[in-house]
């Protein structure tokens, strides 16, 4: 709160203090969009990385984008704050329809069965390093959504 309080006192006109500052980052812009096929399922990934959407062409099989596409997952990559680790702690659970992967202190995975959506943020280090990538974003990924896929037959 303190944070946004000097970025409010920063502001100077009054429309502009109308506006609330997002610390969550709920409406960072995913503008970089690919689509890939699970299991018959195709799946619309929207991203603000370039390299994520290669990333995710590398390792998944390519489908057509589609506004039809039964699952939408958002994944926002964010700038390394800290040192990254290489072998960060993954956590998982799930309860009531929803799956939340952790990946080390600043990654996460977030998904809901009902709606057929998910949500990640997660550092650039996981997106750029290709070992820790394949490592540990996409098994956690594909679970979630294999998972999801397999719930809907």
């Amino acid at each position: 709160m303190k944070q946004e309080a000097e970025l409010r006192e920063t502001l100077s006109s009054a429309e502009e203090i109308a506006i609330p500052i997002d610390l969550l980052k709920r409406f960072t812009r995913t503008p970089v969009e690919v689509a890939v096929e699970l299991s018959g399922t195709t799946i619309r990934l929207a991203t603000n990385s370039d390299v994520m959407r290669d990333r995710l062409s590398m390792f998944l099989p390519a489908a057509k984008i589609s506004c039809n596409a039964r699952v939408f997952w958002r994944i926002v990559v964010e700038p390394e704050h800290e040192a990254c680790d290489e072998s960060p702690k993954v956590h998982r659970m799930s309860h009531g329809g929803l799956a939340y992967v952790r990946i080390g202190h600043w990654s996460f995975l977030a998904y809901d069965w009902k709606a057929h959506r998910g949500v990640s943020f997660i550092s650039e280090n996981l997106a750029s390093n290709e070992k820790m990538f394949s490592q540990y974003f996409l098994p956690a990924l594909l679970s979630l959504l294999n998972e999801s896929i397999e719930a809907s037959l």
